[in-house]
């Protein structure tokens, strides 16, 4: 096995055991849902909200049968609060922005829509990488992978941490 690779496994097993969790043990949702609060500790923003941290959800909605597991979360000190957003909604208040389209027209306009708002948008979309947004999840056997768009989070003035740079399957 190469080093590379090794230490993606290793920094991996300590990101879910951070969060007590085994991936044997999670719906491929529930793991999903583990890695988005993942990211939201490993990014850091200017200014945050005082009163609660949003994560919103726009097109299909697959943590919806989930939203209870994000009960009683907190990030940053704050409540996570889940908000379902339309594509022409206010994503103002949002600090991560989970979007899911299934045609490439319809999330670039999106993404487009919040160029340089310091949202992290987040998708495990096939259209999602090509139409720029920050992290694309994906599945795999028996994990979770992702990849990073750095310069997006960049010219939003988000930064994200090296330690999760690390563990991208690829970063541009």
């Amino acid at each position: 096995m190469k080093p590379k690779m090794l230490m993606r496994i290793l920094l991996a097993s300590l990101l879910l055991a951070s969060l007590g969790l085994s991936a044997a043990s999670m719906s491929e949702y529930e793991l999903k849902a583990a890695f988005l609060l993942k990211f939201a500790q490993f990014t850091r923003w200017r200014e945050l909200p005082s009163n609660q941290f949003n994560l919103c959800i726009c097109g299909e909605h697959p943590f919806i049968d989930h939203q209870n597991w994000f009960a009683h979360k907190t990030l940053s000190n704050r409540p996570v609060s889940i908000q379902t957003i339309n594509v022409d909604g206010d994503f103002n208040n949002c600090q991560i922005l989970f979007v899911n389209f299934a045609n490439q027209h319809e999330m670039s306009s999106l993404l487009e829509g919040l160029h340089n708002q310091p949202v992290l948008t987040v998708s495990d979309s096939d259209t999602a990488w090509d139409a720029g947004v920050m992290i694309s999840m994906s599945t795999e056997p028996n994990r979770v992978s992702f990849r990073i768009n750095n310069s997006a989070a960049r010219a939003a003035k988000l930064e994200l941490s090296a330690l999760m740079l690390q563990l991208a399957k690829e970063v541009k």
